[in-house]
């Protein structure tokens, strides 16, 4: 059945990481397999400058899946850093449309959001028509704080993604989980780069690079997540998961043949503190510890 569906020193590292940055693919998703049905919208591109963040759909691809039928939607987070995309459907930008407008009544009227069709939804007229009123909707969002912060802006980009990283987590398929995790870092980097869900995002995908051996890949975000660690070492992330961290460090760096003195003393200065620094829990087994099972499938 068809359906409607339709820091100065942090900023550079991040500058060369988005130069050698793991290649992600969201071309496959579990909604169902790609139909030939592709409209693409590159030519629409515009990188956001000095730093402001833009929202531009690149194609709209038709998927079928346990006969229905539906467009999802890539749309590219332009900023500075590494690339980021999303991959949405039109059933998801109108739970997050109706959502913010049953809660954000007053600042919400603006908003024209496209409407359903009975035919015809999967024309490209029409799916020209709504790519470019889901980059309007997206920016107005963007550029208002009280929007930006809630949740079912937070909801709409990463839920789905953190659900798929938790499950590849547990079932070690760390292969999977690089591109999504390293997707996600990106776009939290440049959405919402003061949330805590970024250094966990951090750990989470060093460690996952780290278990395909992509070593060097890894000590560039472990670069990224140590001064975010410095910030908050009095925040739960901080208490939690530094020691840990400090450990996976001077191993990484010892692979790369590289001082790991600094990491040493760090996790000393820690024991002299009263602080269990030894036969602590890995790194790994820590953040997955942290996953919730019923919130695979919530």
């Amino acid at each position: 059945m068809d359906t409607d569906d339709d820091i100065s020193t942090l900023e550079e590292e991040e500058a060369t990481i988005s130069a050698t940055t793991l290649a992600f693919s969201l071309g496959e998703s579990s909604d169902g397999g790609p139909t030939d049905d592709v409209v693409n919208f590159e030519s629409n591109t515009s990188r956001g400058e000095d730093g402001a963040v833009s929202f531009h759909v690149v194609s709209a691809r038709t998927y079928s899946a346990d006969s229905e039928k539906f467009v999802l939607y890539r749309v590219a987070v332009e900023s500075d850093g590494g690339p980021a995309a999303l991959e949405r459907r039109y059933s998801e930008f109108l739970s997050l449309y109706t959502a913010l407008r049953k809660s954000y009544t007053a600042l919400m009227a603006p908003v024209v959001f496209p409407r359903k069709v009975l035919v015809g939804n999967f024309k490209t007229e029409v799916i020209a028509e709504r790519s470019r009123a889901f980059e309007l909707f997206l920016a107005y969002i963007y550029s208002r704080d009280v929007l930006k912060c809630s949740e079912p802006f937070i909801t709409f980009l990463y839920k789905r993604d953190t659900q798929d990283i938790n499950r590849h987590l547990l079932h070690s398929e760390f292969e999977e989980a690089c591109p999504i995790l390293e997707n996600m870092y990106w776009l939290l980097a440049k959405l919402h780069d003061d949330r805590e869900q970024v250094l966990r995002v951090l750990c989470q995908l060093v460690v996952c690079l780290h278990a395909v051996n992509n070593y060097e890949l890894a000590y560039e975000y472990a670069k990224l997540a140590l001064p975010r660690f410095e910030s908050r070492l009095n925040d739960s992330i901080g208490t939690h998961l530094y020691i840990p961290f400090l450990h996976f460090c001077t191993r990484l760096w010892w692979t790369l043949g590289m001082d790991k003195h600094d990491f040493e003393k760090r996790l000393e200065e820690l024991r002299k503190k009263g602080r269990r620094v030894d036969g602590v829990p890995g790194l790994l087994d820590l953040l997955r510890d942290e996953i919730s099972l019923p919130s695979l499938h919530s």
